[in-house]
């Protein structure tokens, strides 16, 4: 079964290109940016199902601080809810390999980016897409390296 290390790795191989030849239609250069730091995280983000791991409380730490820019940006209000935020993502209990390990949730993650778009004004689908097959690559590594 692949670790970590594996998953980032592999979604960046898969993405990075991608990346470069959508790099064209970014507007906007945070696009760009966003993308290079979102797919490690995406590509290890189906594992948050799995308690007390360096993939769930990175992905916790990372989604909060995200979160946090976002709201520092146009919800200043938001801010009291990160730290629920971030215990909620740390401490809810789940099963591994369960919904977390699905094309669904891969393709329900990424979509949050593309409020950006309306909200900021910043050209966030295609960070959508990058993020959605980076989630994917972790589902396929884990099929390809499961054993029965």
């Amino acid at each position: 079964m692949p670790g970590w290390k594996t998953h980032i790795a592999f979604s960046y191989i898969v993405c990075l290109p991608l990346l470069k030849l959508s790099q064209q239609f970014f507007v906007h250069e945070i696009s760009f940016y966003l993308s290079i730091i979102l797919i490690p995280i995406y590509g290890i983000l189906p594992d948050v199902d799995k308690s007390n791991t360096k993939a769930r409380k990175v992905v916790a730490i990372s989604v909060t601080f995200l979160l946090a820019i976002l709201f520092a940006v146009k919800f200043l209000f938001g801010l009291l809810f990160l730290p629920i935020i971030y215990f909620l993502l740390v401490k809810f209990p789940s099963k591994h390999r369960g919904y977390t390990h699905t094309i669904e949730f891969c393709i329900l993650s990424a979509i949050p980016w593309l409020f950006l778009y309306f909200l900021l004004d910043i050209d966030t689908i295609l960070v959508s897409l990058i993020t959605a097959i980076a989630a994917l690559t972790h589902i396929f590594l884990d099929k390809m390296g499961a054993t029965p």
